[in-house]
């Protein structure tokens, strides 16, 4: 099994921002990074006027296009699929780092933008470390025990995933 880590925390905290700085130092440091979201509303990745959008709307279940460099699949489905499933569908990759997926039971990072967030410490389950910004850091170590990291600082909070993927390559 790929490592995986989500990073977790309630909207607007910065997630996606942080995530996409951890991938470029990840990156920078040799490790292939696959990536996995979690989306609470229909998304929609496929447009009307293109070859696979009337594929589907002609009732095609799956859909998957190919060029040189790229392979994408848009699969319709009854029910979200077990994370578990999603992750073995990863290829080629040393390190999968998941946005969401809060109330699974998997390794996460926390993120925490204001006093009200510091409750999800005590909800979540299978926290490694809590990033927050510089004004709660003393209350992130009030109420955490763990590793806590200034969000705006990538580069330790990198390190630290590294540090992590690490222990499985034994």
């Amino acid at each position: 099994m790929i490592p995986s880590i989500a990073f977790v925390g309630y909207k607007k905290t910065g997630k996606t921002t942080l995530i996409c700085k951890v991938i470029e130092v990840l990156g920078s440091k040799g490790l292939r990074i696959g990536a996995l979201k979690h989306d609470g509303h229909e998304f929609e990745m496929d447009h009307v006027g293109t070859d696979t959008y009337d594929f589907r709307e002609a009732g095609a279940k799956s859909v998957m296009i190919q060029s040189a460099r790229q392979v994408a699949m848009i699969e319709k489905v009854d029910s979200p699929a077990p994370v578990s499933e999603l992750l073995q569908r990863f290829r080629d990759v040393d390190l999968i780092i998941m946005e969401g997926f809060k109330r699974e039971s998997i390794p996460k990072i926390l993120l925490i933008k204001d006093e009200q967030h510091f409750e999800l410490i005590h909800k979540l389950e299978h926290i490694q470390a809590v990033c927050t910004n510089p004004s709660f850091l003393t209350s992130a170590t009030d109420h955490w025990n763990g590793p806590v990291f200034d969000w705006s600082d990538a580069s330790s909070i990198a390190e630290f995933v590294y540090q992590w993927w690490m222990k499985f390559q034994s």
